[in-house]
């Protein structure tokens, strides 16, 4: 929902709505008495063609109103911008407060989606620069009191987090755009798709949420938090040798029962309340080893798990067993047996 800020309108007819326009619902014959007609604009949040003359619109947090054909309904600016400029694509600043107490109280109200209309620019920037652009309009745009009680991210339609352009500087013309709050209510928890970020990526981050005004003290400390996880050990995918990526082997769908027959040689356990688990654990034995004593394969054994453990961050916990196997006490109790006979 939008506060009306700019006079400028249109109409459109209603088949040519698109989600996320921003409707004026004092046009609308069915909802022009509703409160919210008077100060807010309505996002169209579906369309769909109930018969081949009525269309069903959505508007979030609203309702859901069936408009005959040729409808004209009268729209935002920002809907309008979006429709002259496409090359000018529209992002979103998603600012989420995570503070309880706001340190500016001026800053009340201030969390919510708002959209930006990036400017005419004469090269096709990348998504992570146009990102950049848009958070510049909005930061120009925007006033922030305390910038520390608000966690602020550039997100596309669909809640992904854009990134943005490390090597990015304001320059002329770039702030050109336009800027209309569109929600009162933040993308939040799993709604909220964050990419993986490398350490460079998330150091950059930080440095970039407070622009251009990063403290000395604080520089130094984002080089040298970079400096130190980059030493970790990483264990996303991109990370794993290829040999390694097959190392696990995961089947759902089996019950505890088809576990105890399936995997006799497994340990079964419980996973949270309403699961069962089974794990087996295959060691690859190093030839070297073949024929190895128990205190060389305890050993081996210990330093192997213990580095699984430690990488797991104490997630995983081994309990093992050594001793003589079946087919090697049956060599000796021949070799036991002919020397008894000789």
């Amino acid at each position: 929902m939008n506060e009306k800020k700019m006079p400028e309108t249109q109409e459109l007819a209603v088949e040519t709505l698109r989600v996320g326009d921003q409707v004026d619902l004092k046009s609308c014959p069915f909802l022009k008495g509703h409160a919210a007609a008077e100060s807010e604009y309505a996002v169209v949040e579906s369309i769909e063609r109930e018969t081949p003359n009525c269309l069903a619109v959505g508007y979030e947090g609203i309702d859901v109103v069936g408009y005959p054909v040729g409808t004209r309904l009268t729209v935002s600016p920002l809907t309008i911008a979006s429709r002259k400029l496409p090359e000018a694509r529209t992002l979103r600043i998603n600012v989420r407060q995570v503070s309880k107490v706001l340190a500016d109280f001026e800053d009340e109200g201030v969390a919510g989606i708002y959209a930006v209309i990036l400017p005419v620019l004469s090269r096709s920037p990348s998504d992570a620069k146009r990102a950049s652009i848009a958070l510049d309009i909005f930061r120009a745009r925007q006033c922030i009191g305390c910038l520390d009680d608000f966690e602020i991210e550039v997100i596309d339609e669909q809640n992904n987090v854009i990134d943005q352009d490390s090597d990015h500087v304001v320059y002329p013309g770039s702030l050109d755009g336009h800027v209309q709050r569109i929600s009162d209510k933040p993308v939040t928890g799993s709604e909220l798709k964050v990419p993986h970020a490398s350490v460079r990526d998330a150091a950059q981050r930080l440095l970039n949420a407070f622009g251009g005004d990063a403290p000395s003290w604080l520089r130094e400390e984002v080089v040298a938090l970079e400096s130190a996880l980059a030493r970790e050990v990483e264990t996303d995918e991109r990370s794993v040798p290829a040999q390694h990526r097959n190392a696990v082997k995961i089947e759902s769908g089996c019950d505890e029962e088809e576990q105890l027959s399936s995997f006799q040689n497994g340990t079964l356990q419980s996973f949270g309340k309403g699961l069962a688990v089974t794990i087996q654990v295959h060691v690859q034995v190093p030839p070297e080893l073949a024929e190895c004593s128990e205190a060389e394969a305890q050993n081996y054994l210990r330093e192997k798990l213990e580095a699984a453990s430690a990488t797991a961050g104490g997630a995983l916990k081994f309990d093992a067993r050594i001793g003589v196997s079946c087919e090697r006490a049956r060599e000796l109790s021949r070799a036991s047996s002919l020397s008894a006979d000789m």
